[in-house]
């Protein structure tokens, strides 16, 4: 049986950001999970399964926001929400153009801590090393990194310090069984806030 995937975009006005009390990923998080509560996505781990989402960037007065999921979104109540059905065979190509935001870590065994890479060259570097365990490859002289920053934001009771780094290029699928797992679920760290969703359209070489 095909998986269906469904490509959204829901638009916040700063009263519906207001009115819920939407003032970091933590808490977009939150409201973007309402979106499925009747949607039967089970959860794994902290993040529900089959839900990714990016802020859109370039909206002064508007907050939008791309959701990835296999099942689609239910209607809200404020804001707007545009959603479409991926075409059938969109996973079947070999490359593909891609953009993605990424929380580029590394675990430390000794310190036991999470550290971010810094960095252009290491960023492209962790992402085309770690690229096969996602079922592709990809050229580090091809790929570009085209902003970076740092998102501070609370999480019940402790500070959550994510460092976001957006990277784009082409993509070469070496393995097509994993590539659809980590289209369907994201890459990477700090997916519940906004990091690891595959934006990739198609490409002939």
């Amino acid at each position: 049986m095909t998986t269906k995937f469904y490509l959204s975009l829901l638009t916040l006005s700063p009263i519906d950001l207001a009115w819920n009390r939407v003032t970091d990923p933590y808490s977009l998080h939150r409201i973007i999970c309402g979106l499925f509560g009747l949607g039967g996505i089970e959860k794994k781990g902290s993040a529900p399964s089959g839900i990714q989402w990016r802020l859109a960037e370039g909206h002064r007065d508007q907050t939008r926001v791309l959701i990835l999921s296999k099942v689609p979104p239910s209607t809200p109540m404020f804001g707007s929400l545009e959603t479409k059905e991926l075409p059938d065979g969109f996973l079947d190509s070999r490359y593909y153009r891609f953009y993605v935001r990424v929380n580029p870590s590394i675990f430390h065994h000794v310190s036991r801590n999470v550290e971010p890479v810094r960095g252009d060259e290491n960023i492209i570097q962790w992402f085309a090393d770690r690229a096969p365990r996602w079922g592709f490859s990809v050229d580090p002289g091809a790929v570009e990194v085209t902003s970076k920053k740092v998102v501070t934001f609370r999480k019940d009771n402790s500070k959550v310090t994510l460092s976001q780094a957006d990277l784009r290029g082409t993509l070469e699928v070496t393995d097509k069984d994993i590539f659809s797992e980590s289209f369907a679920n994201g890459i990477g760290r700090g997916r519940a806030f906004g990091c690891g969703l595959l934006q990739i359209i198609p490409v002939s070489l």
